[in-house]
């Protein structure tokens, strides 16, 4: 199994149970979607009555997988966006065959309910003075000890977005009901919200391609969201921090494609000066591209996009996004995302959840 499928990993093999052996035949690597790919069909799988459900799924995923397969293989790559449906198991794999580091930033959102509240408001204060989230460690202090929240170089203002994400002032009274006045490619004068300024602006990014492989595959890799610069950035501000803390991470190697893995030696005594031991974790919550990057319109609109699209899809503002963005033989197949909680809920209204980075260095030879 191990050979077949090179990147299962100890988190996989925990299924023990003998139901849970074909799944490990399943696992496979995420890949872009390719610029021609085209959905065929996506329809229900029929369960008889009349024999094991559990064998029909499998043979239900079993097809999926193998229709995976073949579509041609495209790695992700620096300043893409990758979705996961809920249902779907995922994990950053412990192996990385690249020739330079690999490092993966987590961006989450969740829906603005009130069983969110507590989370968010905790959230709000924490950031404030760079504390960690309470979901993580708290014994490491890097950066509130190197950072300064008097210096708006360290605690980034947040933005108008970034106030309905982190709960200081209602989606209503901002980007809802603020007016831009702006010209039209015939010279008409429009008057947009500013929520609808930024989702027209950036809603083109996930395309229907996107939304159908999402459906048929249970992710997506929308491609180039977040451009190059900042992704650097980001490795810069890591490398910088990381080094203050006495583990030197040759972060240029990412950013240049170059060096090797000699170069990279890093100790595990020097890796656990900002990591913990799950998953090369490293335990900085508030760099400044970090704090950006929660703001990032283009990230947001995919959200509420992919939202619309899914489990928020029967609601009449979601129909509305749908019909804005016009795309032909758009199709949802409304079969896999019954939320009992829908009514409750608005794609445009998220908060924000704080998660981490991961820094893998290549496998050793």
């Amino acid at each position: 199994m191990r050979e077949k499928n090179p990147w299962v990993s100890p988190y996989h093999v925990k299924f023990t149970l003998d139901e849970d052996k074909p799944l490990l035949g399943l696992i496979r690597k995420i890949k872009r979607v390719p610029v021609d790919w085209n959905l065929k069909e996506n329809l229900e799988p029929q369960i008889s009555a009349n024999s094991d459900a559990v064998d029909q799924y499998l043979e239900y995923l079993t097809n999926i997988v193998k229709e995976h397969d073949e579509i041609p293989y495209f790695p992700i790559q620096k300043g893409d966006f990758v979705f996961f449906d809920v249902r779907s198991p995922h994990q950053n794999s412990n192996s990385n065959r690249l020739t330079h580091p690999r490092c993966v930033f987590y961006h989450a959102y969740s829906m603005t309910h009130d069983i969110n509240r507590d989370t968010i408001e905790a959230l709000r204060e924490k950031r404030k003075t760079f504390e960690h989230p309470d979901d993580f460690s708290s014994s490491f202090k890097m950066e509130q000890q190197s950072m300064d929240p008097q210096n708006p170089n360290h605690l980034i203002p947040l933005t108008t977005l970034g106030e309905c994400l982190y709960n200081e002032k209602s989606y209503e009274e901002t980007i809802f009901s603020e007016q831009i006045e702006e010209k039209d490619e015939n010279g008409q004068v429009r008057n947009l919200t500013r929520f609808e300024k930024i989702y027209e602006q950036h809603s083109h990014m996930l395309t229907k391609r996107h939304l159908d492989f999402f459906h048929r595959y249970g992710y997506v890799v929308v491609e180039n969201v977040i451009n190059e610069q900042v992704c650097n950035q980001l490795l810069k501000e890591l490398g910088e921090f990381s080094e203050k803390s006495n583990c030197p991470l040759p972060v240029d190697t990412i950013i240049n494609k170059t060096g090797k893995y000699e170069k990279m030696n890093v100790s595990k005594g020097e890796f656990r000066n900002i990591s913990n031991p799950f998953g090369a974790m490293i335990e900085f919550y508030h760099l400044p591209t970090q704090q950006k990057l929660r703001m990032d319109e283009i990230l947001y609109v995919c959200t509420v996009k992919m939202l619309s699209n899914t489990w928020c899809s029967n609601l009449n503002i979601s129909q509305e996004l749908q019909q804005s963005d016009s795309i032909p033989g758009q199709s949802i197949p409304h079969w896999k995302y019954q939320c009992p909680i829908e009514a409750q809920l608005d794609p445009r209204k998220l908060w924000l959840y704080v998660d981490r980075m991961n820094f893998r260095l290549p496998d050793k030879k």
